[in-house]
């Protein structure tokens, strides 16, 4: 194999953990948008007003504009629920993070049995 090849394979796996990380950024992103949007349609008056006033066309427009609302709030850092998550996903990538998780529990001595010295 030549000494290219492997640098061309590590630098792959380099880049696919990446990847993986900006997914995951992107995913704890757009959780804390929708987290913020249902905020915000909360905190919306309850009675119609402006250009589009009752109907389909004032839902409509009232959600997407809230939900862009959100999505800006989220990437300019939100209120941290998204960096929260995404620390707390990371934690979960790294190698050997469960593996005190999939061990099975040790078992007690059984004091049934008189094993006393």
């Amino acid at each position: 194999m030549e000494p290219k090849s492997i640098s061309a394979g590590v630098n792959l796996a380099g880049s696919d953990r990446h990847s993986e990380l900006q997914k995951l950024k992107e995913m704890a992103q757009d959780f804390e948008a929708i987290l913020i949007a249902s905020l915000l349609k909360e905190a919306q008056p309850r009675e119609p007003s402006g250009l589009f006033v009752g109907g389909l066309s004032q839902d409509l427009y009232r959600q997407l504009f809230t939900d862009e609302i959100a999505k800006a709030i989220a990437r300019s850092g939100g209120i941290g629920v998204g960096r929260m998550l995404e620390r707390q996903l990371r934690a979960t990538l790294r190698p050997g993070a469960h593996d005190n998780r999939l061990k099975e529990p040790s078992r007690p001595a059984d004091v049934t049995k008189g094993d006393s010295k």
